[in-house]
């Protein structure tokens, strides 16, 4: 089960918008530590053959799916300090528009964002595989 509401929205955002670019979801893991949780997504070898910026997209959407949740404005990059390559590639204008595109993508498909983020929560295994996943974001 995932310890926290806000790791289950970044990683159901990141998700998401994956499949918005059609990459397969092998499976999304949590892994317990302490009071936090460690969690992931991981997408098939496909993601390597996308364009750098669809990449961007996958890579803002966990924090952009965090702001919706909670109801916030305000562009939060939170730890893209571990993507140097993504920062140095892109002027903070760039981000910013990047930003504002997964928003619009990821408010266009709150519902799967929702759907997953509760299903993740409610799991009581360490891996959801991305079978089960492309159930749920298909579910009307």
């Amino acid at each position: 089960m995932f310890y926290d509401l806000r790791v289950a929205y970044h990683e159901a955002g990141h998700a998401v918008m994956g499949r918005h670019f059609n990459v397969p979801i092998q499976y999304i893991y949590k892994w317990p530590k302490g009071h936090e949780a460690s969690a992931g997504v991981v997408f098939d070898d496909s993601l390597r053959e996308i364009p750098f910026s669809k990449k961007g997209l996958i890579l803002l959407a966990g924090n952009v799916a965090q702001s919706i949740h909670i109801g916030s404005l305000e562009e939060d990059y939170g730890s893209l300090n571990d993507f140097k390559p993504f920062i140095d590639r892109h002027t903070p204008e760039e981000i910013a528009k990047l930003w504002w595109q997964a928003h619009s993508i990821l408010s266009n498909e709150w519902e799967m964002v929702e759907r997953l983020a509760i299903t993740l929560m409610e799991s009581k295994r360490r891996h959801v595989m991305g079978k089960r996943i492309e159930k749920i974001l298909k579910a009307t």
